[in-house]
């Protein structure tokens, strides 16, 4: 394993483009059109919906598995030694204009909040025992996020929950708030990947710590050079599933 915060989120990087690739000459022999560019659109082919969600269509997943599975380059054995995964919460895991509704919903309101993979990654991730927690920026009143998560069942998946609101803590990108979380948990800054939204805040700022950033941007509009940077950008947290294996 190549512990180097820059080696580890490039190799990802270029492991997850030669897949974008190949499953854009599978699913798209016309050229100008690919799974970039269709994002979360559909296309019609002799009147067949075809969802470019890698995770619901089978030669996709083919595909996936073909690739992380190879030993080519270390992929294999990085992706295996990861012990924890962290969250941003709005906009990542939960939908962030639905806030609100999280606090105060009853528990199946509460769940509907949550983006259609959360629970189905969460329980992945999990079964792994990979450590996970999240961490996030927030004027809520702590206890009642605590008691939120609760209701809806969800504080199980969590090992920690740390919230720039607390006091004596900063907020994201500042390097104590993603620090104590690897302290907490004892693990190696590239032992752990952070998985957040907002780019500035949270890619920028795990990576300040030496977290394996993700980028998660569900519309992919953002103007980001991500093979300059070397981060990998998701639009599902089940591609999460892939990663880890």
């Amino acid at each position: 394993l190549q512990k180097t915060t820059d080696i580890v989120p490039t190799m990802l990087t270029r492991k997850l483009n030669m897949f974008q690739k190949d499953l854009d000459t599978y699913l798209f022999p016309n050229p100008t059109v690919t799974s970039h560019t269709l994002v979360d659109e559909h296309i019609i082919d002799e009147g067949v919906d075809v969802d470019v969600d890698v995770e619901e269509i089978g030669a996709g997943k083919d595909i996936v598995d073909e690739f992380f599975t190879e030993q080519e380059g270390g992929m294999d054995t990085s992706v295996r030694t990861i012990k924890c995964v962290l969250f941003d919460w709005g906009g990542t895991l939960a939908q962030s204009n639905k806030r609100d509704l999280f606090i105060a919903g009853v528990s199946h309101e509460k769940r509907n909040t949550l983006w259609r993979d959360t629970i189905d990654t969460l329980d992945y991730l999990k079964s792994k025992d990979i450590k996970m927690g999240i961490v996030s920026n927030t004027s809520y009143d702590t206890d009642e996020l605590r008691k939120a998560l609760r209701e809806a069942d969800m504080d199980k998946y969590f090992d920690t929950q740390v919230y720039s609101s607390e006091l004596g803590m900063c907020k994201k990108k500042c390097k104590q708030i993603f620090q104590s979380v690897l302290d907490e948990l004892d693990v190696e800054p590239s032992e752990c990947i952070y998985v957040g939204d907002n780019y500035e805040k949270d890619v920028i700022g795990a990576s300040r710590v030496g977290m394996i950033p993700i980028h998660f941007n569900r519309n992919m509009i953002d103007d980001i050079d991500y093979d300059k940077n070397g981060v990998v950008a998701i639009k599902h947290l089940n591609v999460l599933k892939d990663l880890i294996v």
